[in-house]
């Protein structure tokens, strides 16, 4: 005799079954946990936070070095070039990989990475003009600086400050005397440019030319070598002057070589 099967009781699947069968429809579509373009977003993200962190800490640990006497000169200074140049390699990978959106605004990182950026172009512009005397160098790294950052509230009085200090003034260089020291006559002048130091060993001489305008005109400053140290000795602030070009019918006129040898070529600005 046939049975007819008595049918079941249906029982609703469990919480979380039901939770995974939901899933099931979409799963053809994006699934149910963070897409592979999400998961590489996230890691970029995180190396993005990793590098700025690193960044910022080597920033802290260079500006405290820097503030040490030994950084001055020596393996300490070294030291610090070294990893001021590293900075900021990483610092500009770091803008070049974030790039400005044309038509949106900055982020939060990119404004920090920026002003970070700038800071570090101050003091590399201040050592060009401190240990070199080169007002151009420091100019051209100012003038960049405001291209990418001109609300920076140090770069323009800074470039002003050093296009102000560029040339040497009459009234600037009458307060140097006869028999001044070198570091007396640079606390004074400044740091001369290094290619407008002219050293004659053979007579103990050593000559300092600072620039007053474009033209190559330049102020000198002689220094002989007295009981150990170099003292000013001669001064002149014409000490060198542009000879005009004469004209195919004129003959120039030679002119007279004073002590110690003039530069022949005009100095650096």
């Amino acid at each position: 005799m046939h049975r007819t099967p008595t049918p079941r009781r249906f029982k609703p699947p469990h919480r979380l079954a039901c939770l995974l069968l939901a899933c099931l429809p979409l799963a053809g579509l994006s699934g149910c946990g963070p897409s592979d373009q999400e998961k590489a977003a996230a890691r970029q993200s995180a190396a993005v936070d990793s590098e700025w962190a690193w960044i910022q800490a080597a920033k802290r640990e260079l500006d405290q070095k820097r503030t040490l006497p030994a950084a001055a000169d020596g393996p300490l200074r070294q030291e610090v070039q070294r990893q001021a140049a590293e900075l900021n390699r990483r610092l500009v990978e770091l803008i070049n990989a974030n790039p400005p959106v044309d038509g949106e605004p900055l982020s939060d990182l990119q404004k920090a990475a920026l002003r970070l950026k700038s800071d570090e172009d101050i003091v590399l512009a201040q050592d060009f003009i401190a240990r070199g005397g080169d007002y151009q160098r420091a100019i051209e790294i100012y003038e960049a600086a405001l291209l990418i950052d001109p609300d920076h509230p140090r770069l323009k009085p800074e470039l002003e400050k050093a296009k102000a200090s560029r040339y040497m003034t009459r009234e600037l260089f009458a307060q140097v005397k006869e028999g001044m020291r070198q570091e007396e006559v640079r606390g004074l002048l400044g740091q001369p440019n290094l290619h407008n130091v002219r050293e004659y060993p053979d007579r103990n001489v050593v000559a300092w030319f600072y620039a007053k305008d474009p033209t190559g005109a330049a102020a000198g400053v002689w220094f002989e070598k007295k009981g150990g140290a170099y003292t000013v000795y001669e001064l002149d602030f014409d000490a060198v002057t542009p000879r005009p070009v004469p004209r195919p019918e004129a003959r120039p006129e030679p002119r007279p070589e004073r002590r110690p040898e003039r530069p022949a070529a005009a100095p650096s600005t």
